[in-house]
């Protein structure tokens, strides 16, 4: 897997996973790409995240089952901090 392919993968993992915190720290550092893709590459993001999660209902509430289900992967991703 390529180093951009695992960098959107984390995102994802971001997108569906992240607090509040870790969403803005994240995207704040994608915003401050200098080629910029910044816009691209979160839409890719979110695209991979959609893909990553489990299906819906329109409208249903499943962050909190997910939570339940992969603590472990709410606690990485919010605690990867700036050594992302």
């Amino acid at each position: 897997m390529g180093a951009m392919k695992r960098e959107l993968h984390r995102l994802a993992d971001v997108v569906i996973y992240g607090n509040p915190e870790t969403i803005t720290r994240e995207f704040n550092k994608v915003a401050g790409l200098a080629d910029g893709g910044a816009i691209e590459l979160l839409a890719y993001a979110v695209e991979d995240a959609r893909y990553m999660s489990p299906l819906c209902e329109c409208g249903a509430d499943y962050y909190a089952e997910l939570h339940a289900k992969y603590p472990q992967v709410v606690e990485h991703t919010n605690g990867q901090g700036d050594n992302a």
